[in-house]
Order: structure tokens, then C-alpha cells, then sequence
């Protein structure tokens, strides 16, 4: 109830309550070349000291008087007053349509969340997109694995090419002048440093089984290397194919995730204003029920101030009453004291 008490005494209140009568209505006194604002200061000021403002014991009932040389004035001006109390304090009050307009706001992002989500879904459907930062990381993950094996494969390939022109330079030792098959020799060339065999070489005097069945080893080692180069050489294209995927696959990941966290960003937004709506709606619905009993629809008049049809000072019963046993009391003393009087005079005439 001292909030509404403090509404009552508001400077709005009473200024509107003034303006409502009119300055010169309740104080003609006031000069009005002080200019506008001064005069409603001081009128303001004067019925503010001439206000009083009172609740029960229980706080359900407010009293409000007005002094005023006029009773006419003064009942109207407490009229006045309630008046403008209640309109100021519906004003205060939550708007009784806050829950409605709060609904059809949530509907109408409800609307844009459905279209920005359809969006969202088709361009993630489109470019194969869930999570962007999870996506970097797995390609990332795979780049390096393919980087990784790219360089063992590259060392297998220096591996195996050093072992075939070991094994060819051997059968060229063996057997220069012996033409073989690209299929068992290769397409490389000789080393330049091997020298053809000499008679009185000592490799050239080894039995000559012997050096058929080396030559026939290193023949067949040879194609074994072939083979393993080949099959190697394959796998170095695969993986350095799986390389620019990722690398392709990386950068199409980074021109759509700009657009990406945009549509996601204002589905959240969207969403995030949806659940605010709602709130503010239950908490209109919450403070329309609570303030139900404070508004000015609780707000009642119980008695309208009238004009009183006598004085309220002097009154003239009390006046003939405290006049009447004022002068008794007076007759008493009077003759009290002319009966003391006489005791003395009687005693000193019988002296």
C-alpha cells in the first residue's frame, strides 16, 4: 500500500489533478507573469502541504483529505486526484495485450525459424555439411595420414628403384651383350660406370651353369622390382589424388562455411527469440493475474468527497456546552469565595 500511497503523492499525480482544475481555481493568488512552469511548481507545493493520505490498519483502504478555503474545491480536488491516481497507475500497470502481442511476435519468428531451418537443411543437404569445425578436423586428420604414407610410399619407390639398377647392372655385368625384353630388362638405361667383361675377368671364368643360374635369379628379381615399382608408382597416384581431394574438399568446406554459420547463426537467433517471447508471455500472463488485485480494476471508490453543509470550525454545541459549565464553574468560585468572605467578617465583628 506504500506504493500506492507514493503514486498518489507523485508530483505527476498532483500536477495533473492541478491542471485538471485549474491554478487559478484553487489559488488565484499566484502570479501568473512567473511563467508557466514556476506557477505549477508553486501550486504544486501548496496542495502537496494541504494533502493528506492515509491507509487502515489492514492497507485495503486509503484515505485522502484536501484543506482548502473553498469545500468545493476541496471535495473536487480529492475527486480529481483519484482520477488521475488510477489513470496513472493503469499506466504503470502491465498492458493486458502484452500477452497477445507477445504470441503473435512468437508466431511470426516461429514463421522465419521454419523458412531459415528449411534453408539451413538444403544448404547442408547440398555441400554435405553437420558440423563445420568437426568436418576441418577429420579432413585435416586425412590429409595428413595421406601425407604421411605418400612419403613412405616415395621412400619404398627410391627403395626399390635403387635395388632394380643394383640388379641391373649385375646382369649387365653378367651378360652385356645379351639383348633382353623390356618385360625382364626395363626401359632404363644402363649405368655408364659398368665395363663390358674381359677375358681374363675372374666372374668370366666361373662355370658356365653357374652363371645361367644367377642370371636367371637376377632376371627374375628383376621383374619382381618391375612389378613392385609399377604397383607402387599406382599407389603414389591414388594418394596424391586423395591429397588434392582433401585439399578440393577443404576449400569448398571453407567457401560455404562463412554462408554456413550464417544460416546457423540465425535459426539460433531465431530460436533464441522465440524462447524470450514465450517467457515474456507466461510473464504477462504471471503479473496480469498477480497485479489483478492492484491495478485500477481492483481499484474501487468507496465514498466520493462532497462538500460539507456546516462549518467544521467553530461548533456551535461544543461552544454552548463548554460555555455553560465554564460559567458554573465561575458561579461557584464566585460564591464560594463571597461565603469565605463573610466567615471572615462575622469573626472579626464578634471580636
Amino acid at each position: 500500500m506504500k506504493a500506492q500511497i507514493s503514486i498518489i503523492l507523485s508530483e505527476d499525480v498532483i500536477r495533473a489533478t492541478i491542471k485538471d482544475i485549474g491554478v487559478q481555481v484553487l489559488y488565484p493568488d499566484l502570479n501568473t507573469q512567473d511563467g508557466f512552469e514556476a506557477i505549477y511548481e508553486q501550486a504544486s507545493l501548496r496542495a502537496r502541504g494541504n494533502l493528506t493520505v492515509s491507509s487502515d490498519n489492514n492497507g485495503f483502504v486509503v484515505r485522502i483529505g484536501f484543506k482548502d478555503y473553498s469545500s468545493v474545491n476541496s471535495s473536487r480536488f480529492v475527486n480529481e486526484l483519484m482520477s488521475e491516481y488510477i489513470k496513472k497507475r493503469s499506466s504503470l500497470a502491465l498492458n493486458g495485450d502484452a500477452e497477445e502481442f507477445y504470441k503473435e511476435q512468437a508466431k511470426i519468428y516461429e514463421r522465419q525459424f521454419s523458412e531459415e531451418s528449411a534453408k539451413l537443411s538444403k544448404f547442408s543437404k547440398q555441400h554435405a555439411l553437420w558440423d563445420v569445425t568437426e568436418q576441418k578436423k577429420l579432413l585435416l586428420g586425412k590429409r595428413d595420414d595421406d601425407a604421411k604414407s605418400l612419403q613412405q610410399t616415395d621412400g619404398e619407390i627410391s627403395k626399390k628403384e635403387a635395388e632394380a639398377d643394383s640388379i641391373r647392372q649385375g646382369i649387365s655385368a653378367l651378360r652385356l651383350r645379351t639383348a633382353l625384353p623390356p618385360e625382364i630388362y626395363g626401359t632404363a638405361q644402363l649405368n655408364s660406370e659398368v665395363k663390358p667383361l674381359k677375358k681374363g675377368d675372374d666372374f668370366s671364368g666361373d662355370p658356365p651353369l653357374i652363371n645361367i643360374k644367377i642370371y636367371q635369379q637376377l632376371s627374375s628379381s628383376l621383374v619382381d622390382r618391375n612389378f613392385e615399382l609399377s604397383g607402387l608408382k599406382q599407389l603414389r597416384i591414388r594418394q596424391i589424388e586423395a591429397i588434392q581431394r582433401s585439399d578440393r574438399e577443404l576449400q569448398d568446406l571453407s567457401d560455404a562455411e562463412p554462408i554456413f554459420l550464417s544460416l546457423q547463426r540465425s535459426v539460433s537467433q531465431t530460436q533464441y527469440y522465440i524462447n524470450a517471447l514465450n517467457k515474456s508471455g507466461v510473464d504477462a500472463r504471471v503479473n496480469n493475474l498477480w497485479s489483478s488485485g492492484e491495478t485500477s480494476s481492483g481499484i474501487r471508490i468507496l465514498q466520493t468527497a462532497v462538500s460539507p453543509t456546516t462549518a467544521y470550525f467553530p461548533r456551535p454545541k461544543l461552544f454552548i456546552f463548554l460555555g455553560l459549565v465554564s460559567g458554573a464553574a465561575c458561579a461557584i468560585c464566585f460564591l464560594y469565595a463571597v461565603y469565605l468572605f463573610g466567615l471572615i467578617q462575622w469573626g472579626a465583628a464578634s471580636k
